[in-house]
């Protein structure tokens, strides 16, 4: 007997995204500054979070906040993390009968079967080398796993 069970991993879902800034000009307050915003310049880049991941946001957008001035961007910009993503596992399964009381289950297990990235956030303090890079995954890569479990 061959049955087969295929899950869909976790959901996850979209945050918005705060900036700050990599140096505090205001000399008050928190460790975080926001910068300004340039009008009429897109924040966020297009295309797929593949060909983003070297630049999820415009630098052009923001500006440094002057020295004694908040920054004018807002807490959470209009821009979300990268998109959802499914990390699918799959899982195969056998029945034998060995003995009459012996039976064996063999089983071929993946963990993200199809090995699609989940991206973590973006680096959001502007001013920082890394600004706008996705820079790690969330998850792991493909995990392939064989097992007999012995059932008497």
């Amino acid at each position: 007997m061959l049955t087969k069970h295929v899950s869909t991993g976790q959901r996850m879902s979209r945050f918005p995204i705060t900036i700050t800034q990599s140096s505090n000009n205001t000399q008050a307050y928190s460790r975080l500054q926001r910068p300004n915003l340039a009008s009429g310049v897109p924040i966020a880049t297009t295309g797929s979070v593949a060909d983003r991941i070297d630049g999820f946001f415009n630098p052009a957008a923001f500006t440094t906040a002057a020295a004694g001035a908040f920054g004018n961007a807002p807490r959470a910009l209009d821009v979300c993390s990268p998109a959802p993503q499914k990390s699918w596992d799959l899982g195969l399964l056998k029945n034998t009968d060995i003995f009459e009381s012996l039976k064996a289950q063999f089983r071929v297990e993946a963990i993200n079967a199809f090995n699609t990235p989940i991206f973590r956030l973006t680096h959001t303090s502007f001013g920082s080398s890394t600004f706008g890079r996705i820079t790690s995954q969330a998850n792991f890569a493909r995990t392939i796993q064989l097992s007999v479990r012995l059932m008497w």
